[in-house]
């Protein structure tokens, strides 16, 4: 859905789903699906995340071939931690979860050209598989 800066559906240097200058659904400059702000509640890390990235861990058994979607319980174990994200698209990255939606989770992706964390929110359908540190 679009393109611009941002990579996933729609090209560019940042995860997400097309659109604008921030990753996300269209870009913008407020909270929510495609936002660069934060969103007032939560934080981003104050460092950046590991260096190591994590294997990929592999599917759940019995998805050879099938398409699985991320709930967003799948999640929940990973919120206020430095999580890895692998999107359907084959796009990877390092994020901070702090708010779950019923379709979608919200929070912190690293921009390593930027060395620093962006807010933005990003429907579970397009997600492949998370890992989370604990």
């Amino acid at each position: 859905i679009g393109g611009g800066a941002v990579p996933g559906f729609g090209g560019g240097s940042g995860p997400g789903i097309g659109g604008g200058a921030v990753p996300g659904f269209g870009g913008g400059s407020g909270p929510g699906i495609g936002s660069g702000a934060s969103p007032g509640f939560g934080g981003a890390p104050q460092g950046p995340p590991p260096s190591q990235i994590p294997a990929k861990p592999p599917k759940p058994q019995g998805s050879q071939g099938a398409v699985l979607l991320v709930e967003p319980i799948t999640i929940r174990p990973c919120l206020f931690r430095f999580t890895y994200v692998w999107l359907t698209n084959g796009r990877s990255f390092w994020f901070y979860p702090i708010i779950l939606g019923r379709r979608s989770v919200g929070g912190f992706y690293w921009d390593s050209s930027r060395r620093r964390w962006v807010y933005f929110a990003l429907d579970t359908n397009h997600i492949d598989v998370v890992s989370c540190s604990f």
